[in-house]
């Protein structure tokens, strides 16, 4: 969404669940196409090659999180031994054969935990040579949530030095979801009947265990400050209300505009807007690879 946002044309993409596809389609054009990663044949990449400019992808990140308590130790194996975590590799693949000028890849900032930041600068140096490493905050880029991910690329990417943060309270704007709108995916959502939800702005109702760390779920969201990182997993409670925030007002949160629809069940739509990058920040680092392009460009 957000490289559409700067003047980027899709060529493909490619999906395997549904509903994704669906909301793609429904949203964006048809150019997905709804088959797993994995399935992928050299035969097509090689057909592709020289047509692709700028290849984006976001691999799964269940292999790497420390949400994730079965999580492989070693941060060089999980590539091998964790199924989703293999589709880095995958995704290393694409990119090698179909050469674009630049790449992004998206996830956690364990994905380069320890010797597997070598690993893949290992994998990837040798068509690109250096490869860079990029931590940003969404924070930085106007969204009002905090989302810190890396993002490996072939160009060094940059957060805005100069940045205003926008407060939970700046946008969750929207009616009552119980009340009458036609505002897409603003759903009323009770909170479980077994929790007992804390009425303290920022604190939690529940809370889990992930790889060595506890992790806090359930928060009644400050309206004063950004909100915690919006996670496909995750739910909020509503600053003034004893609900969940609506997939929009989540949506919203993850600088989604209004107009974006999301189908599919309710869960699906949180996980779709917490699994995906936020747009305004897609859109300023599709920017930055648009300064570059034309920098190189002027200098030849």
């Amino acid at each position: 969404m957000g490289f559409i946002m700067a003047g980027f044309e899709p060529v493909i993409s490619f999906e395997i669940n549904f509903n994704v596809c669906r909301t793609y389609s429904k949203n964006i054009g048809n150019h997905v196409v709804c088959m797993d990663v994995a399935s992928i044949s050299s035969s097509l990449l090689t057909r592709l090659k020289g047509k692709i400019d700028v290849v984006i992808a976001s691999p799964p990140c269940e292999g790497f999180t420390p949400l994730n308590p079965k999580r492989v130790k070693d941060p060089v194996q999980r590539f091998f031994d964790d199924p989703l975590a293999n589709l880095s590799l995958k995704t290393f693949e694409i990119i090698k054969i179909l050469e674009p000028k630049y790449f992004v890849i998206e996830n956690v900032p364990d994905m380069a935990q320890g010797k597997a930041k070598h690993f893949i600068r290992s994998v990837l140096s040798e068509k690109y040579g250096e490869i860079y490493f990029n931590i940003l905050d969404a924070q930085r880029f106007k969204v009002p949530s905090y989302r810190k991910r890396l993002f490996i690329s072939n160009i060094m990417l940059f957060a805005p030095q100069r940045f205003k943060l926008i407060s939970v309270g700046e946008v969750l704007n929207f009616p009552e979801p119980d009340l009458t709108h036609t505002i897409k995916n603003h759903l009323f959502i009770p909170p479980p009947r077994k929790a007992k939800l804390n009425r303290s702005w920022g604190k939690a109702s529940t809370f889990f265990k992930g790889s060595g760390k506890v992790f806090k779920d359930l928060i009644r969201l400050d309206p004063r400050r950004p909100a915690p990182t919006v996670r496909g997993s995750a739910r909020f409670i509503h600053p003034l209300r004893d609900r969940l925030l609506s997939p929009r007002e989540q949506a919203t949160l993850n600088s989604w505009p209004v107009s974006y629809e999301f189908t599919g069940s309710v869960t699906e739509q949180y996980n779709m807007i917490g699994e995906a990058v936020p747009p305004l920040v897609a859109y300023d680092i599709a920017k930055q690879i648009l300064k570059h392009y034309d920098k190189m460009q002027g200098s030849k």
